[in-house]
């Protein structure tokens, strides 16, 4: 059985796909959602492989080995490493039957991890935290550790401990996982999306000046230093056009690139914050000159 604890994301959908694909019958995707979580997801759709699950409850794992059906040998798939997610592979690992565990990587998993710990640097400039803002965040995991009777601080790197396999398509984030965590665990390569690489067309003809700026509305994807940074070129006329996707990711962190943009780029700033559909932006980065991230 291939258990897969996941967030509601635009991911899942085809994952379910896949998975279903070449292990029919044999997938258990579990998103997880607030407590008094109540109507329809945003981004999965409905399928009798999905269920819903609050991570934070105190008998999550119960519940999902009901779902699993009493099944002995179980792959877990952890998309995305966060506290409670890490809590429930643990206690899963812990139930007597044999699991073995899948890290799913999405970057922030583990450069928060190593951010918050001071072993690397994600953001250009880097805002002091309130003392509301920590002290809040202390007390919420204090809260959930004398709750849950598990450590929520050091969960995370309790999980990467026992991690069986590191699952991503770029070695290095598992070389740098190699270098800040006593670990067995093993590289296997995995990607969401087949690249269309019959698509790609690398003599295709450039839009010159065009500048593609990230591919997300992330914090760390540090679009203020960056815009800063093209201003001059803006002004001399060697850039003509940013494009800056901010469809995925914080609305917060798109309003405010947005902001930005315009005031230091003016008419050169061009947003995407909206979806389109895969061809056409494949196509689209076929016309890019550079890319930023």
């Amino acid at each position: 059985m291939n258990v897969h604890l996941v967030n509601d994301e635009k991911f899942v959908n085809l994952s379910v796909k896949r998975f279903e694909q070449y292990y029919p019958g044999k997938n258990l995707f579990v998103v997880g959602v607030p407590k008094g979580h109540s109507g329809p997801l945003q981004h999965v759709a409905p399928h009798p492989r999905v269920k819903v699950l609050n991570f934070n409850s105190r008998n999550a794992e119960k519940k999902i080995l009901e779902w699993a059906g009493g099944q002995e040998k179980i792959n877990l798939f952890v998309h995305f490493l966060i506290p409670s997610k890490a809590r429930v592979a643990l206690r899963l690992q812990g139930s007597g039957r044999s699991v073995k565990t899948y890290l799913i990587f999405y970057g922030f998993g583990l450069y928060n991890l190593l951010e918050e710990r001071g072993d690397y640097e994600v953001f250009d400039n880097k805002k002091p935290h309130s003392w509301q803002s920590t002290f809040l965040n202390w007390l919420k995991n204090a809260a959930l550790s004398l709750l849950l009777r598990c450590n929520m601080f050091t969960v995370c790197e309790e999980f990467i401990q026992k991690l069986d396999y590191f699952c991503f398509w770029n070695h290095y984030d598992y070389q740098l996982l190699l270098r800040h965590f006593e670990t067995d665990a093993k590289f296997r390569f995995f990607r969401y999306y087949e690249a269309p690489l019959q698509k790609a067309k690398p003599q295709a003809l450039k839009s010159k000046g065009t500048v593609f700026l990230n591919h997300s509305a992330s914090a760390s994807g540090n679009h203020d230093s960056l815009i800063r940074w093209l201003r001059p070129w803006v002004e001399k006329g060697e850039v003509n056009r940013v494009i800056a996707p901010l469809s995925y990711g914080s609305p917060q962190v798109a309003a405010e690139v947005c902001r930005q943009g315009e005031e230091e780029l003016g008419s050169t700033f061009e947003p995407w914050l909206d979806f389109m559909p895969k061809e056409e932006y494949f196509s689209a980065l076929n016309e890019i000159s550079v890319a930023w991230f």
